[in-house]
């Protein structure tokens, strides 16, 4: 298997009907309310989500610093938010 093989997945970040449906699927959505319910009423601190990905479950409003593995899934995000003012 070449490297090139391996890495096929990156691949769905530029795909925005993959981050679409990720970030509509059921789980995500549970998991994004669940840690906006866990922050609410916490201070305006910074927060480190690790592992974020293409689809960060911390709320948007935060000052937020967002990590992952993958370069390239946060080289979308970072495309995707400063679109939205989330830098």
């Amino acid at each position: 298997m070449t490297q090139s093989e391996k890495n096929r997945f990156q691949e769905f970040f530029g795909d925005a009907r993959y981050v679409g449906l990720k970030n509509h699927l059921y789980n995500y959505l549970l998991r994004k309310k669940a840690v906006g319910k866990a922050l609410q009423g916490e201070k305006r601190l910074r927060v480190l989500e690790v592992g974020s990905g293409l689809s960060p479950v911390t709320d948007a409003g935060r000052q937020v610093v967002y990590s992952d593995l993958s370069f390239l899934a946060m080289r979308t995000l970072k495309r995707a938010t400063v679109g939205e003012g989330m830098s």
